[in-house]
Order: structure tokens, then C-alpha cells, then sequence
């Protein structure tokens, strides 16, 4: 154990302070950026330094945690001997101490390559920068008054250790994705918020873009790591419960779906409010985790906390921020009618902030009433948008597969038929479902075998977008399937023989270890079996099982909406982000004709 001077620990509280007092420094130099040709030089090592101290606090904590110094709360807390060393390191960000810390560094370094972007692309706006400075100050003085250092009445010899669920790999990457993607949002807010007619063109066709690309990928990336974790470790084949939690992380997701699908709106208050509301949502979501208010009903919220307070002004401070912008705006009447267009990408874009209300209705409701949201309201809300996803892609391809549109219906319907029938699927209405949503499937493959690589590529000019698009329909049937036909049974099981689970899956018993969960990974499904409370070595015994079929659609689908999201990234400054079946524009004002509806 370290036993080093008391004042090295006490250095890190002093080190947060000294880094909110150099934003600070750094947000009114930033505001001089125009009237002082110094200000940009000085703006820029403030920058450093404050990074630079802030990464180094961050490094303190974990060394900490490395070197097993029990003299500190947290470190006591989170850690303990027998762990390994990925998890001592993964432990700073499994309390809500360091975990703000870590997002304090994450958002320190992001501000710092905001400022190198806009200093590259002469960006002189004078409100971006500051804006998001008092957003990074927010956070460091969030982790400053949870105290991360603060240190014991006295220094026990071994620590409490990291709660089992956490220790797993994939948890040791959720939350990093979560916070990139927060502070990409943040990026977001002070562009909006900066925004004006002088610079919006700019904005849309290149920083924008970019950064709502950046917040849509690592947080769809912490969202599917977070489905994968709770898939793993919480043994009951769950990997979407519509907890407030996960649902506060989806709103913005959906919102920044938004962003990137539509720039059709009326009116360039909406444009300025759309930008900067993906933030304010990662806001609500920040204060609903740590504010203490969902302790007895989240199992993602953290217990009592001391941060209420400051968390509601966090988040009221964003509000207020985009009220006052938005409505400004309103006031004069600013109708950009050249956006006035009704296409696939519009409507697209409405379902996504539609659903976003749903959710978030649904998820605030109870702190109002005491009431519970069934999920049911939230499996059916998710159905409606899903189905109607599904005939906007529908209406896309047909304009190209008129002759041979009902060919492309019959073949789904056959493949559903037949999926069905292997699988023992019965309810008619769920078999509907599968149908509609097989369709756009089936086009998209025709599409892709029916044209040369070459000509292909020239007719789908994003084909990453493609990649998604695909993907969220794969996602979508997944979660149908293991959600609607998924069974729940409990089991008797006798030593060494076989038992059927369900969906014709026989198991041999005598393969498994029976006193802790387990998942069987079959073609069709995947079986999860958790012992009974009182399971015993005896000859027979009980175990419960959940069959979740055709799960693996879920997991692909997930993977190429993130491989499409981080190849459209990538994609040259000046691109389109085009549907499956025929270009369309992205954050583009001369949008292709071929998606606009006529009305």
C-alpha cells in the first residue's frame, strides 16, 4: 500500500479547482477572440494547461486505484486486492465520482480540439467557444463537489471491491463511449447556440455534420455496449428494459437521428433548437442518474447524492439556454421557405423526434404522478415507429422496383413463411410484422445483386448509409422476434440426460454448469438458463430458461449501424447521406428530387 505524503492527495481537489479557474480565463479570452490579437495565443495555453491538469488529476486517481491506497473513499469503495488490473483501471468511472471526473477529461479534450477546428477554419464567432467553456466548467465543478479524493478517518487494509456486474469487458468501454458521445452533444449546443445567418451555411455543410455524425456514434456505441453488458451479466436474456436511464441516453441518440436525416424545417429558430436539444437531453439524463431521484427505480441511477443541487442547475441552465434562443428567433419571424420541401428524409425526421417525445413522456411521467409506465407502452410506441420506418423505405424503393414490386412482396412473404414454420411461429399478427418488415429488406438485396459494383456505388453515393439503414432494419427484426416469440419457462432437469428448452433446442445437462447463468447459443435462438434459488447437486433439479429467437439479428444489426455511422464519418467533407434505395440529400439544400413526395 502507498503510504505517500497526505499533501499528493490532497492535490487533486486543488488540481479540479485550478482547471475551472483556467476555463474560466480561457471562456473570456475566448470572448476577446475579436477585439485582442493576443487572445488567440493566450486563449490556446490556457487551453493546454487546463488540460493537461486535468488529465494528470484523472492519472492521480488511477494510480491510486493501481497501487491499492485505501486511504481514499473512492478508491476503498471500487477496489480491492483480487482485482485485475483492467478492472482497477475500469473502476474509476464505476462510481459516480470518478466517472464525472473521467467525462471532466473527456470534455476537456474535446474542448481543445473545438478550439483547434474553429482556429483552422477562421472561425470567429464569438459566443461557440465561451458557450462551450462554461458547459466544461459545469462538469469540473460537478466532479469538484463529489469529491473523488476525498480521503478516510482512517486506512483499512483491504477494499470493498468492484460489484461483479461491472466486472465486464464490456462495461469497461460503456461508459468512455457515453461520455464522447455527451460531449460531442455539447459541441453541438455551442454551434447552435452561435449560430446566425452569417455562419449557418458554413456550420451545416461541415462542423455540424461532423460532430452530430461523432455524438451519433459513440453514444450509439455506448448504447449498444451498454444492451451487450446487461445481455451478459444480468442473467435473465434482457438486453433493453426501458429503464429511465437507458431510455434518457436513446432521446438524444433519436434527436441527433434527427439532425442528421432532416435539414427540411421551416424556420431557423428550429434549426438553432434542434442543434443544441441533444444536449439539454444528455442534461436531463446527467441530473435524472446522479440527482438521486431514481435510486429505488433505476438499477443504472446512483443512490443519495450531494450533487441535486448543482445537476439542476446544470441542466436548467441548458434549458434556459435554448429557450431564449429559440424564442428570440421566433420573434423575428426568420421562415427560411427554401427548406419549405415534404420528402422521405422530412417525414423520417419527424417519426425520430416523435418517437423521442414518446419516450421521454413516458420516462418523465412518473416522477409527476408516482405512477408506472408499463413497458408495454414503450414496446408498442417503439412498434408504431418502426412499422412506419418501415413504409418510408418501402415508399423509397418502389419508385425503382415498380415492374417487379410485387415479386419483392411475395418473395418476403415466403421467407417469412419459412422462418416462421422453423421456428414455431403462430401469432398472426406478429407474423405481419415479420412480413412488413422483411420487405424492405428483400428490396435492398435485389437492388444490391441486380446492379454491377461499379454502377451500384454510382447509384447509392453513401453506400455506409446503406449499411445503416440495413442494419437498424436488422436491429429492428431482432427485437422483434427474441421480444415477441421469447419464452420463459421453468425446467426439471435430471443429471446427464437431455431436456428441450424450447424452439426444439435439446440440451444435454450434463454439459453445463448449473450453479451459475449460462447462455446456449444455438442457429435459431439463444437460451439463457439461470438456477433456481435453491439449486442443489441433487439428481434433479429446477432451472429457469429464457429462449430468445433469432437474437443474432439484433447484435448484426447493431454492428452495421455502427460501421455505416463510422463510415459515413469518414466520408469526404462534402458528401450526401443517401437512404437504401435512391440518393438523397444530407444537410443539403439541393436535395435530390427523386425523395421528395408530391402532396
Amino acid at each position: 500500500m502507498v503510504q505517500g505524503d497526505d499533501i499528493l492527495v490532497n492535490a487533486g481537489e486543488f488540481i479540479l479547482v485550478l482547471a475551472a479557474i483556467i476555463n474560466f480565463a480561457a471562456a473570456i479570452s475566448g470572448i476577446l477572440l475579436n477585439k485582442k490579437p493576443f487572445a488567440q495565443k493566450l486563449t490556446n495555453i490556457l487551453l493546454i494547461t487546463s488540460v493537461i491538469f486535468i488529465t494528470l488529476d484523472m492519472l492521480l486517481l488511477v494510480y491510486y486505484q493501481v497501487h491499492h491506497d485505501f486511504r481514499l473513499v473512492y478508491v476503498y469503495e471500487h477496489t480491492s486486492f483480487d482485482l485485475s488490473p483492467v478492472y482497477l483501471v475500469s473502476a474509476l468511472w464505476a462510481g459516480q465520482e470518478g466517472s464525472l471526473l473521467l467525462w471532466a477529461v473527456i470534455n476537456s479534450w474535446i474542448g481543445f480540439v473545438l478550439w483547434r477546428a474553429l482556429n483552422k477554419q477562421n472561425f470567429q464567432n464569438k459566443l461557440v467557444f465561451p458557450s462551450f467553456a462554461v458547459i466544461n466548467i459545469c462538469i469540473i465543478m460537478m466532479a469538484l463537489f463529489s469529491q473523488p479524493f476525498k480521503i478516510m478517518s482512517y486506512v483499512p487494509t483491504e477494499g470493498l471491491g468492484l460489484n461483479l456486474a461491472l466486472q465486464d469487458p464490456w462495461m469497461a468501454v460503456h461508459p468512455p463511449l457515453v461520455f464522447i458521445g455527451y460531449s460531442s452533444m455539447a459541441v453541438l449546443f455551442s454551434l447552435g447556440l452561435g449560430t446566425d445567418p452569417k455562419i449557418e451555411k458554413y456550420c451545416n455543410k461541415t462542423m455540424l455534420r461532423r460532430w452530430a455524425l461523432q455524438g451519433l456514434l459513440f453514444l450509439g456505441m455506448g448504447i449498444f455496449t451498454g444492451s451487450l453488458w446487461a445481455y451478459r451479466a444480468l442473467g435473465w436474456g434482457g438486453y433493453w428494459a426501458w429503464d429511465p436511464i437507458e431510455n434518457a441516453a436513446l432521446i438524444p441518440w433519436l434527436l441527433l437521428s434527427g439532425i442528421v436525416h432532416g435539414e427540411y424545417t421551416a424556420s431557423k429558430a428550429m434549426s438553432r433548437v434542434k442543434y443544441m436539444l441533444p444536449f439539454v437531453m444528455a442534461a436531463f439524463g446527467t441530473f435524472l442518474a446522479r440527482s438521486g431521484m431514481l435510486k429505488d427505480k433505476s438499477i443504472h441511477a446512483y443512490t443519495g447524492s450531494s450533487l441535486s443541487i448543482p445537476l439542476f442547475a446544470f441542466f436548467a441552465m441548458s434549458v434556459l439556454a435554448i429557450l431564449y434562443f429559440s424564442l428570440s428567433e421566433v420573434k423575428r419571424n426568420e421562415i427560411n421557405k427554401q427548406y419549405r420541401v415534404i420528402s422521405i428524409l422530412s417525414i423520417l425526421t419527424v417519426f425520430l423526434y416523435a418517437f423521442a417525445a414518446l419516450v421521454f413522456l413516458g420516462t418523465i411521467f412518473p416522477l409527476f404522478s408516482g405512477a408506472k409506465v408499463a413497458t408495454v407502452f414503450f414496446n408498442y410506441s417503439a412498434l408504431f415507429i418502426s412499422i412506419a420506418f418501415t413504409f418510408l423505405f418501402i415508399a423509397e424503393c418502389y419508385t425503382s422496383f415498380k415492374e417487379a414490386f410485387f415479386k419483392v412482396i411475395f418473395t418476403s412473404a415466403v421467407i417469412t413463411a419459412l422462418i416462421c414454420l422453423s421456428m414455431k411461429f403462430t401469432s398472426l399478427i406478429w407474423l405481419i410484422v415479420l412480413w412488413m418488415l422483411f420487405i424492405p429488406l428483400v428490396l435492398w438485396v435485389i437492388k444490391t445483386i441486380s446492379l454491377k459494383p461499379t454502377l451500384y456505388l454510382k447509384k447509392i453515393k453513401n453506400p455506409f448509409a446503406a449499411v445503416a439503414h440495413a442494419g437498424v432494419m436488422l436491429l429492428i427484426l431482432g427485437a422483434v422476434t427474441s421480444t415477441a416469440f421469447s419464452e420463459q419457462r421453468a425446467v426439471l432437469i435430471t443429471a446427464g440426460g437431455y431436456t428441450n428448452l424450447g424452439y426444439g433446442a435439446n440440451i444435454d445437462i450434463s454439459q453445463l454448469d448449473l450453479e451459475k447463468n449460462t447462455t446456449i447459443h444455438t442457429i435459431g435462438s439463444d437460451i439463457i438458463i439461470s438456477p433456481a434459488e435453491n439449486a442443489s447437486s441433487s439428481i434433479e433439479q429446477v432451472v429457469y430458461s429464457t429462449t430468445r429467437p433469432l437474437i443474432w439479428l439484433f447484435w448484426i444489426g447493431g454492428v452495421l449501424i455502427v460501421l455505416g455511422i463510422l463510415g459515413a464519418l469518414f466520408k469526404r467533407a462534402g458528401s450526401t447521406f443517401e437512404g437504401i434505395c435512391s440518393p438523397v440529400g444530407f444537410n443539403d439544400q439541393s436535395a435530390s428530387s427523386s425523395s421528395r413526395l408530391s402532396v
